[in-house]
């Protein structure tokens, strides 16, 4: 299989004025090709590079990210279940379960895509002043050099992240028959204890506070070593380390690898606690049938987190930042509906019943509710049915929906301004809008095209990852119900 994303090897532009590339688009020289295993020329030479034709850059100039995919995540999981009935005086049961797993799984992607505004708020450029940069002061001449916009994929790390899941499932239900009027009713009263938590670490991504001491001022030292700082002001070795990140993975080594590496992880979790009451039976015989009644209420408390670790949280690192989710909230209702058997065994009329329910909500996090369903069911004759519902329906905001925090996504898309694939290409009217901007955001260029992660032109329809990441997630306390009313004949 082969899936081409951006390369290991150096691909250097100037600067801009807003912090962006521009000018020259090159890449450093390398043997190999898209497996990556190639060596690197002098990347502090700046004849050791190729101009990026089209902003596109050959195939072998990238890499097949699937040689450090993992398809089938490997995984361990440990089960225990128990179940057990007793039976007591009075036509009393009680039944109760309870259930625990633990999952430990590893998934493994390629190594992290780097470049110098891997997160806008915080752009790593290879400073004018490092030993390594081919433009740089120490190449060009003093006064001369310039910092360089770079990307490179550090495959020398691919990214690794180990989940671990434990589910916790505890019921206990109480539960008894009685007659009422020689008529037979039922109830019960339970609790229900559910439980999911984990946590993850993950490595292979990049703390850019470390990446931007790598690339910025080093000299080399009356040793021969190549020193962070400069001659007048040298950072000791043991506080930075220089990163030739130019050079590919041929130029690099342990040391500077594990110097610009971050260790990430998170906790998250949810629980849902609920008590309930239920009662059901016949009230009554009808010509046609018992009618029948049941009635419950119920309380539930809810629960979540996602906990993203301080420096996540940050955005000093090329993890998916991300702010902390943490919500909580409360429930009681109450329900009742009736069974109502009308006719039976009559000419033309095998059976008619109705059904009628509702049910009383109280969330507080946004106030109550009712929603209530009605329907009808006939059967002329036994081998024909009719059905009519209209039915009020409800969903309330998950804890997600309310108090998530935000996480930075790398989302697949396809830009409806993309003169060719997109709806710009089918639509006078979105052509316009994309040409002259909505609201005071800049339009896009005349003949704009959607560039996939490696610099080339999208060549289909089909969504691709986004090249810089997306907010994804974040919550709106100030969030309603979704509410509907549907009605079925049929």
């Amino acid at each position: 299989l082969e899936n081409l994303g951006s390369g290991p090897w150096g691909r250097i532009r100037q600067v801009s004025a807003n912090g962006g590339p521009t000018g020259f688009d090159r890449i450093l020289n390398h043997t190999g090709d898209q497996l990556g295993d190639g060596t690197g020329q002098d990347s502090r030479n700046p004849a050791s590079y190729h101009n990026v034709v089209g902003g596109a850059p050959i195939a072998a100039d990238n890499f097949n990210t699937t040689r450090q995919m993992v398809f089938a995540m490997p995984s361990k999981l440990d089960t225990i279940f128990t179940k057990g009935e007793l039976q007591l005086p009075y036509d009393l049961r009680f039944v109760t379960t309870a259930m625990y797993a633990s999952r430990k799984g590893v998934s493994t992607t390629a190594g992290y895509p780097l470049s110098s505004q891997s997160q806008s708020k915080f752009p790593v450029y290879v400073d004018k002043d490092s030993y390594y940069n081919p433009y740089g002061n120490q190449v060009a001449g003093a006064g001369l050099g310039q910092d360089l916009y770079f990307y490179r994929r550090t495959i020398e790390v691919p990214r690794v992240t180990e989940n671990t899941n434990r589910t916790l499932h505890i019921d206990a239900t109480l539960s008894g028959d009685f007659e009422l009027r020689s008529l037979p009713w039922n109830w019960s009263v339970g609790y229900n204890h559910s439980k999911v938590d984990g946590n993850t670490m993950a490595t292979g991504n990049i703390n850019l506070i470390n990446l931007k001491k790598a690339l910025g001022p080093s000299f080399r030292n009356a040793s021969g070593a190549i020193q962070c700082g400069t001659a007048a002001a040298p950072i000791p070795l043991a506080e930075c380390t220089p990163f030739d990140i130019l050079g590919g993975p041929s130029a690099s080594n342990p040391a500077a690898l594990n110097y610009i590496m971050s260790v990430g992880g998170y906790t998250y979790g949810s629980k849902v606690d609920s008590a309930t009451a239920d009662i059901s039976g016949e009230l009554f015989q009808l010509p046609a049938g018992a009618l029948g009644v049941a009635a419950g209420i119920e309380h539930r408390t809810v629960e979540g987190w996602d906990l993203p670790g301080e420096f996540q949280r940050s955005g000093f690192s090329t993890d998916l930042a991300g702010n902390p989710t943490r919500g909580r909230y409360t429930v009681r209702e109450a329900y009742a509906e009736l069974n109502v058997p009308i006719l039976k065994g009559l000419p033309f009329v095998e059976s008619l019943s109705a059904n009628l329910a509702t049910r009383y909500s109280d969330y507080s996090n946004f106030g109550s509710t009712n929603n209530s369903k009605a329907s009808l069911t006939y059967r002329p004759i036994k081998d024909l049915l009719f059905r009519g519902t209209w039915a009020e329906g409800f969903r309330a905001p998950t804890v997600g929906d309310s108090f998530g925090g935000g996480q930075q996504s790398f989302d697949s898309y396809l830009d409806p301004c993309d003169t060719v694939y997109g709806d710009a290409a089918r639509n006078t009217s979105v052509l316009a809008r994309c040409n002259t901007g909505i609201g005071g955001i800049r339009g896009t260029p005349a003949a704009f095209r959607q560039k996939t992660q490696t610099g080339a032109n999208i060549t289909s329809s089909s969504s691709v990852q986004s090249s810089v990441p997306f907010n994804v997630g974040a919550g709106n306390a100030f969030l309603q119900p979704e509410t509907a009313v549907t009605r079925t004949l049929g």
